[in-house]
């Protein structure tokens, strides 16, 4: 058994086919195509994964499931009507707005994020034609 590696006996085609960016020995070409990075080698995200980023929308609809058994079918739809007109409330174009009153039905006020201690881009100033914006708006 010969355990040299010989780039002649390599099907060259059946490899770049399975991998384009090997070379003839089956490694990556990090000469040609950049250094491997770790989001390319790492396995398959874990099977909670998938859960986990979708945990907000999942308590949401546990809670209003919760509320519908408890209160009734209006208290479930009280509360979305509720946040729907309250996501439509809005500042001048050019103006973030903030939606504190969205926070405050969604209980995300009371929390410290990452945007509020070290503040976010969306606060910061620009200089816009209102007059514009508004035409442009409607």
């Amino acid at each position: 058994m010969d355990s040299r590696i010989d780039p002649t006996q390599v099907d060259q085609q059946a490899n770049t086919i399975a991998h384009p960016k090997t070379n003839a020995f089956g490694v990556h070409d990090s000469i040609r195509y950049g250094p491997r990075g770790a989001k390319t080698t790492t396995e398959p995200n874990h099977p909670l994964y998938q859960s986990e980023l979708q945990r907000v929308q999942n308590t949401e609809r546990m809670n209003m499931g919760v509320l519908k058994r408890v209160q009734g079918s209006h208290a479930p739809f009280k509360l979305q009507m509720e946040r729907s007109v309250a996501s439509k409330i809005q500042r001048l174009p050019g103006m973030y707005s903030h939606m504190v009153a969205l926070d405050c039905l969604l209980g995300t006020d009371e929390t410290i994020d990452f945007q509020d201690f070290l503040g976010d881009d969306k606060d910061s100033e620009m200089q816009v034609d209102i007059h514009a914006s508004m035409e442009a708006k409607y």
